[in-house]
């Protein structure tokens, strides 16, 4: 949904008198004047949050097919666990949903979320604080992510997407 922003012009209240009577307007007196700006703000409910250098190291890691199951399964997120999520945004994706979702073999979803997990773009576990029992497939936040503020286990399962890593000494440059 589009908004246009508005500013609030501020007028010394000396410098103006009452139409109706003369009297000068004095101190204590607000004038404000409401100005609509040439911005607007987009307000959604199901907006990501896209990291654009993790995204261009990611594609330049991935092949376009798997880069693009990848964009396909980040659809809908969960908010503090960015926890991928089918499209009725309360079931978590399972490989059999992710190979249904994108029209693949359950075997060629399994290798694409294999590869995604081995780059440290997905984590596949159980996420208990989230409400979930069972393993599920966990999006890294440096990537892609809904809103700002995500709960300490998340960030600690990932590295940063952007930060220089050595993938033989597991350590960060």
């Amino acid at each position: 949904m589009k908004k246009n922003l508005y500013k609030f012009n501020n007028f010394e209240p000396t410098d103006y008198a009452n139409i109706k009577t003369g009297e000068i307007l004095g101190p204590g007196v607000e004038i404000k004047e409401i100005v609509v700006t040439d911005e607007s703000i987009y307000k959604s409910k199901h907006c990501l949050i896209l990291d654009t250098d993790a995204l261009n190291i990611v594609k330049s890691n991935l092949s376009y097919s798997d880069f693009g199951a990848l964009i396909r399964m980040c659809e809908n997120v969960s908010w503090d666990f960015n926890v991928l999520l089918t499209s009725d945004k309360t079931i978590p994706h399972t490989n059999s949903s992710i190979a249904k979702e994108l029209n693949i073999t359950g075997e060629g979803a399994r290798k694409i979320l294999n590869k995604l997990v081995s780059k440290n773009i997905l984590a596949y576990c159980i996420c208990y604080p989230a409400g979930f029992k069972k393993k599920v497939y966990i999006l890294n936040p440096s990537l892609m992510r809904r809103g700002n503020k995500f709960k300490n286990a998340v960030s600690s399962m990932f590295r940063d997407l952007t930060e220089p890593f050595d993938e033989v000494n597991e350590k960060i440059k």
